[in-house]
């Protein structure tokens, strides 16, 4: 019977050379050396993010060199978890010698070479510096608007912005009801930084827009260094407080897609989505903690006039009774629809 040292080297030879046997042995050990120097190297990070998460820093972004290094050291972790699962799935099972042995070996590899990147990333001179982070530009008014629904229903959205419970928020109404104009009433009535919140995000969604795309918008609003993916805002937002204003969305989006945490995921952090769309099933769909849901209802004939009234030449309309029942006519015909008036 062969000697199963013996046995071991036949069933590596065709993988590796002679000096590479040494790969094979004390993998967990060299798994437990790379996880320690992940401990450092985040420990290291967990200094600088605090620097960053000052009061005095809370208007300010790290510069592209500093978030391309937090971002480095993020995928760093997820690679050493990576490997630890391959270790535990692969290596400490039952199963043939040569591929239990040619696991080892890839694996203490992997390790090996992963825990001189970690290093690097651990010796770098990492200076915290910023870029000035301007307030966001206001949204532009698209329709004027008129009528107590549209007030009523600024007031309860901002009391649920405001309520700790209460992470997605979701408004729907047939189109032209006037959707978009209440989300951006809500976009310039907030004063963010009074209400606790570092980030607001208007995001102007469609019918065919892709996820990509949405990401890049988010990206861009976050001034994040392209091409910034859906790992690097989760990153940048994961201990940030926020608004998400998604407008005129057609389908459930998956937010951990889009890189954004859930709301109400984390009690440390203020998380808020609020989105537009045209269908209740949507916003069931969406749900979310503490979520609320709002339905835009058309203007009452009152309401409707007074803003047909301000849209077109109010003279010519009161100069001729005639006219004026030709000018309801077609109010009437607009369905209380704010966009039609």
């Amino acid at each position: 019977m062969q000697d199963p040292v013996s046995c071991l080297c036949s069933c590596i030879q065709s993988y590796v050379t002679r000096q590479d046997i040494s790969y094979v042995f004390r993998t967990k050990k060299k798994l437990n050396n790379l996880e320690n120097a992940m401990k450092d190297l985040k420990a290291k990070k967990k200094d600088i993010e605090k620097e960053l998460h000052d009061t005095q820093n809370k208007r300010k972004v790290p510069d592209n060199q500093l978030q391309r290094w937090l971002q480095k050291v993020g995928e760093k972790d997820d690679e050493v978890n990576q490997l630890w699962n391959e270790y535990n799935d692969g290596c400490c099972v039952q199963g043939p010698c040569c591929l239990n042995c040619f696991s080892r070996y890839r694996i203490s590899r992997s390790a090996i070479n992963l825990l001189d990147e970690i290093t690097q990333l651990k010796d770098e001179n990492v200076e915290v510096s910023f870029i000035e982070q301007q307030p966001p530009e206001p949204v532009t008014e698209s329709y004027i608007t008129v009528g107590e629904k549209i007030s009523s229903n600024l007031e309860v959205a901002c009391s649920y912005l405001a309520d700790e419970a209460v992470g997605m928020i979701g408004i729907w109404g047939m189109g032209g009801v006037g959707k978009t104009t209440l989300l951006k009433k809500i976009y310039q009535s907030l004063d963010y930084p009074d209400m606790g919140f570092d980030h607001l995000l208007f995001i102007e969604a469609s019918q065919n827009i892709q996820l990509e795309k949405l990401r890049e918008e988010i990206a861009k609003e976050l001034k994040l260094a392209p091409p910034a993916n859906k790992k690097d805002i989760e990153n940048f937002l994961k201990t940030k407080n926020f608004v998400l204003f998604l407008d005129n969305i057609w389908k459930d989006i998956d937010l951990g897609n889009l890189g954004i945490p859930h709301p109400n995921g984390d009690n440390t952090v203020k998380r808020k989505v609020i989105f537009t769309t045209r269908s209740e099933d949507v916003c069931a769909r969406m749900g979310g903690a503490g979520e609320k849901i709002i339905k835009v209802e058309c203007l009452e004939p009152r309401e409707a006039w007074a803003l047909f009234k301000i849209n077109v030449n109010l003279a010519v309309i009161e100069s001729n009774k005639e006219i004026k029942e030709i000018a309801w006519q077609v109010m009437e015909k607009c369905g209380g629809l704010p966009l039609v008036s």
